[in-house]
C-alpha cells in the first residue's frame, strides 16, 4: 500500500511539473497577436464610425463571408431572403443599448464573423472577431477569438500611415 502511494506520488508530480513546465511556452505568432492587439487598443479609427463601417461590410464580403440586409446591400449582394435569414447565424448591423454597433457573417467553411464598433466622438473602434463552428454540432458556435490581424488589414484601408506605425511598433518592441 505504502509502496503503491509514492508510486502514484511520483506520477502526480511528473504530472504537475510538466503541466507547470509547458504552460508557460508562448509561440511567435501568439507574442506577435499580443502585441500587436496591445498596439490595436491604443490606436482608434481616425474616422467615425459612420465612414468606418461600410469598410468593414466590405472587408467580410471580400473574404467570401455573407452578409445579410442592409450589409449584403451595402456591398452590392443581394439579401439571401427571409427564409434563408432564418437559418443562418448572420445578422444586419444593429445598435446596441450602449450604441455599440454589431453585425455577424454567415458560415464560410467553419469560421464566421462578428464585427463590433464603437464611436468615440471623431474616432471609432472596430474589434473584429472570428468564430469557430463547434467541432460537435454542425452550425453552433465554438470558438470565439479576436482577429487582430484582419483588424490591422481594416486599418490599413482606413488609414495606410497609422497601421504604418502600428506594424513597426509590433515589429519592434520595446
Amino acid at each position: 500500500m505504502i509502496r503503491l502511494r509514492s508510486r502514484l506520488v511520483a506520477v502526480l508530480a511528473v504530472g504537475v511539473a510538466l503541466a507547470v513546465s509547458t504552460s508557460g511556452c508562448i509561440t511567435p505568432e501568439m507574442k506577435r497577436s499580443r502585441a500587436l492587439q496591445k498596439q490595436l487598443d491604443a490606436t482608434p479609427f481616425p474616422k467615425p464610425l459612420e465612414e468606418v463601417w461600410p469598410e468593414v461590410q466590405k472587408l467580410l464580403a471580400e473574404r467570401g463571408y455573407g452578409l445579410v440586409g442592409r450589409d449584403a446591400e451595402a456591398v452590392g449582394k443581394h439579401d439571401p431572403g427571409l427564409l434563408r435569414r432564418l437559418f443562418s447565424p448572420a445578422k444586419e448591423t444593429a445598435r446596441a443599448f450602449d450604441g455599440t454597433w454589431i453585425m455577424e457573417t454567415d458560415w464560410s467553411g467553419e469560421r464566421r464573423y462578428r464585427a463590433m464598433g464603437y464611436a468615440e466622438g471623431t474616432s471609432s473602434r472596430i474589434r473584429l472577431r472570428l468564430i469557430r463552428e463547434d467541432r460537435t454540432e454542425h452550425g453552433r458556435d465554438g470558438e470565439s477569438v479576436r482577429d487582430p490581424d484582419l483588424e490591422l488589414e481594416l486599418l490599413r484601408r482606413i488609414d495606410p500611415d497609422t497601421a504604418a506605425k502600428v506594424e513597426a511598433a509590433v515589429e519592434t518592441p520595446p
